[in-house]
């Protein structure tokens, strides 16, 4: 396989942002003054999670790097207001190539760790390609050199 064919099937995280509407843009500049307390809060190499399935990593003074979000439409959603948000507090989020897709966690009952509402049937698989599956027994991950 060629490299043209490889990356034209490579998955963008930043094609499956969900457009916001005017209002949610206005609401997620309201929270430009979270974004830089973030980056003023998190040393590089902190993590923070967001309880809707988005995980945040500090790299510097004005670089955040999402490297995970869930395949949730919330989750998405989320990824998208700390986007504009981010942005216009003059952060660069980083998203390709360093974000992985990932479905919701199950605790050992076999229920989502979080707030079901809203989410795809348990049988539903992701429509995005190149999204990690529940794949049991394994981890998927990235080394960062």
């Amino acid at each position: 396989m060629n490299k043209e064919n490889v990356q034209q099937n490579e998955a963008s995280v930043t094609e499956w942002l969900p457009e916001l509407t005017e209002e949610q843009v206005e609401g997620a500049r309201g929270e430009i003054e979270w974004a830089k307390r973030f980056i003023s809060l998190y040393r590089p190499g902190d993590f923070h999670t967001i309880p809707n399935g988005v995980t945040l990593q500090a790299i510097n003074f004005d670089t955040v790097r999402c490297v995970r979000v869930f395949d949730d439409p919330r989750a998405w959603w989320w990824l998208s207001m700390l986007k504009v948000s981010f942005e216009g507090a003059g952060i660069t989020l980083e998203l390709d190539p360093y974000t992985i897709v990932t479905r919701r966690a199950e605790n050992a009952e076999g229920k989502r760790e979080t707030a079901t509402e809203n989410l795809p049937e348990e049988d539903e698989t992701s429509t995005k390609l190149g999204a990690v599956g529940n794949q049991v027994g394994e981890n998927f991950g990235m080394e960062v050199a």
